[in-house]
Parts: structure tokens; C-alpha cells; sequence
């Protein structure tokens, strides 16, 4: 229905139901298994575990999110970062989608004189290549995990969205939560994960590189499929050149084919 919210508020869904009790899963280290690896893994189950005792405390302040509100978060994520005056912390995991939402929202964040810059900290899975609003790129920092994360977002110390793996019972595939003290802790799990994680430095390198004026020519011709020899011909630049560009448009964007690197061009808005 046109204009219905996506996700109820604490009151509206009534009582969130007690789990079952279930002791903290520890993850499994392989024979050579990655230091860093097993911090994260650990640290994943950390949150599962204190999303599970969070949906057994009745009177904390929570809102169960249905698994529609989480499909297409765009207005979730913009209310809850468009509050942010001091700090944005995020793990995001998987795919740019989230990435993507997360970016918008930080577009739209409404700027005032008597407000600082916000700082933001992005955890992202891999070489997912990240983009920035210029005016938050130099309070933001980027670290790279290597597995899998709970995406959670932690604005201020105050209120954290956490996405589940799975619904529960209800439907219920996440929680807003804005109890401080419940949120100061998820912004330690989260911080225990930074801790661990790689800097990601080439970050704003690709930044810079992928908003130039040569590269959004390249993309173009990637996306209208025009051949090498043609585009070269076009830019006026060798073959050589032109094909140079594109293999480093490939690596920034973490694509193996020409296709998917024009896919995430038009995810990322470089197009």
C-alpha cells in the first residue's frame, strides 16, 4: 500500500518472543587457518548470540524489522543515518547493494554549521570497491574482512541496526534497537572486527582514478560495446592505451569481465 511503513514500531509488534537458550557457538579453526579469519568468524557469533538475548529483554527499547523492511532498506537506512551527528560505523558484507543504500543515505545527510563532519568507518567484505560523498571522504575510513560479517550499521553510540541470517518465527529479520547500553555494546563487537581487519588503502586512489574524466570515457564505450580499435580511434589514444585503462578499470571495480565491470559502474553512478 502506497505510503504504508515497511517495519512496525515496538509497540505495534507487541512483545518480541524469548529464543531458545543456546550456548555461544565457537567457530571451528582449520589446521592453518587465518588469525584475522577467526577474529571475524568469532565475532559474528558474537552478535547472533546478543541479537538472540536481545529479542528475550521485553522492555528494552527495540522494533522488530520484518523481512520486507530489510529487502529494500533505502528508507530504513536514511532514517536512521539522516539522525547521525557525530559517527557512522558499518559492516557491510556481501554484495555493493548495501554499500550502495548506505552511500545514498550518507548523500542525503542533512550538513549544518554547527555540526562537525561525520565520521564514518566502512567494514566491507573483499575488495569491494567503495565510493564516498566528497564532503565525507576525508573523516572516512575503509577496512577490508575476509569473511562473511552480521551487517550492522551503529550511528552515534545511540542506534544500530542488525540484520539476521535468518527470520525468526514472526517473520522478524532484524531489530532497530535504541537502547544506548545494548548499542555501545554491538559498537564493540563491531569494533573488535575493525580492530582485526585490513586497511584498505587504495581506496581513495580508486576513487579519484574511476572519477576521471579518461575513465568515464572508457566506461562509456564499455557500456555502448564499442570495439577497442573504435574507441581508441575515438579518444584518440593507441589501441595500447585504451586497453591499458580498461584492464585498470576491471581491477578497481573487482570485475572479471568488461560486463560486469559496466554493471558496477551503473550500481556505483560512475555512469
Amino acid at each position: 500500500m502506497s505510503g504504508e511503513r515497511a517495519f512496525l514500531t515496538h509497540e505495534e509488534a507487541g512483545p518480541l518472543p524469548a529464543p531458545p537458550a543456546r550456548p555461544l557457538r565457537q567457530p571451528a579453526a582449520a589446521p592453518h587457518a587465518d588469525p584475522v579469519e577467526q577474529v571475524l568468524l568469532h565475532t559474528r557469533d558474537l552478535v547472533d548470540t546478543a541479537v538472540s538475548a536481545l529479542r528475550a529483554l521485553p522492555d528494552q527499547r527495540l522494533t522488530a524489522l520484518p523481512a520486507r523492511a530489510l529487502a529494500a532498506p533505502q528508507e530504513l537506512v536514511a532514517h536512521v543515518v539522516g539522525g547521525a551527528r557525530r559517527t557512522v560505523t558499518a559492516a557491510l558484507p556481501g554484495g555493493p547493494e548495501l554499500l550502495t543504500v548506505l552511500r545514498d543515505a550518507l548523500e542525503r545527510h542533512p550538513t549544518a554549521a554547527d555540526r562537525p563532519p561525520l565520521t564514518v568507518r566502512l567494514l566491507v567484505a573483499g575488495r569491494l570497491p567503495v565510493w564516498l560523498p566528497p564532503r565525507i571522504t576525508e573523516r572516512a575510513g575503509v577496512r577490508s574482512a575476509g569473511c562473511g560479517l552480521t551487517p550492522t550499521v551503529v550511528v552515534d553510540g545511540r542506534t544500530a541496526l542488525v540484520w539476521s541470517e535468518a527470520a525468526d518465527d514472526d517473520g522478524a529479520k532484524g531489530l532497530l534497537v535504541k537502547d544506548e547500553a545494548t548499542v555501545r555494546s554491538l559498537g564493540r563487537l563491531v569494533d573488535s572486527a575493525w580492530a582485526a581487519a585490513q586497511p584498505w588503502a587504495d581506496s581513495r586512489q580508486l576513487d579519484g582514478y574511476l572519477h576521471t574524466e579518461i575513465a568515464r570515457q572508457v566506461l562509456q564505450r564499455l557500456r555502448l560495446g564499442v570495439t577497442d580499435a573504435v574507441a581508441a580511434r575515438e579518444m584518440a589514444v593507441s589501441l595500447r592505451t585504451y586497453r591499458r585503462h580498461v584492464a585498470e578499470i576491471m581491477r578497481c571495480l573487482d570485475a572479471r569481465t568488461r560486463f560486469e565491470a559496466g554493471v558496477r559502474a551503473v550500481e556505483s553512478r560512475l555512469l
